[in-house]
């Protein structure tokens, strides 16, 4: 998964960028995220980390400062992937966990992370891992599949 959004993003939406000054400073793009933060298999108590990745955009434009909100959240259980693919974005009720959205700027780069801890009482399945990154009036999104399985008793 792959939702990209920077000081571009959607037309229209985005500050007009200008040709870079001599030292201006750097300009970040966020996309979610780690591929390990995906692929492993977590557990009821656990907590999901996502770790975001950023890029820093090429000196060929300066962009205004702005704001960044990097948002995730699981939904599920699902018994099989048919059935999540089928629950996103249809309003199916279902158990929704979110971290707290994490405030940055597109100046602001570094290595920003979100959490969401899994309740010890979750069911075993599949969740959607829901990701957005929303700066200058624009946002973009995307899906993952996050499997959580029964703990083993000691």
């Amino acid at each position: 998964m792959s939702a990209v959004l920077g000081p571009l993003a959607i037309a229209g939406c985005a500050p007009t960028p200008q040709p870079p000054s001599e030292g201006a400073p750097a300009t970040y793009r966020y996309t979610c995220c780690q591929k390990t933060d995906v692929d492993q298999v977590l557990r009821p108590g656990d907590v999901l980390v996502v770790h975001w990745i950023v890029e820093t955009l090429p000196p060929t434009q300066a962009y205004p400062q702005a704001p960044v909100t990097l948002s995730a959240s699981l939904t599920g259980s699902y018994p099989d992937v048919t059935t999540l693919k089928s629950s996103v974005g249809v309003g199916v009720p279902s158990p929704r966990l979110t971290a707290a959205p994490v405030q940055t700027t597109n100046r602001a780069g570094g290595a920003p992370v979100s959490t969401i801890a899994i309740p010890t009482d979750a069911a075993p399945g599949l969740y959607d891992l829901s990701t957005s990154v929303e700066s200058g009036g624009g946002r973009a999104s995307g899906e993952s599949v996050v499997r959580v399985e029964a703990r083993t008793a000691s």
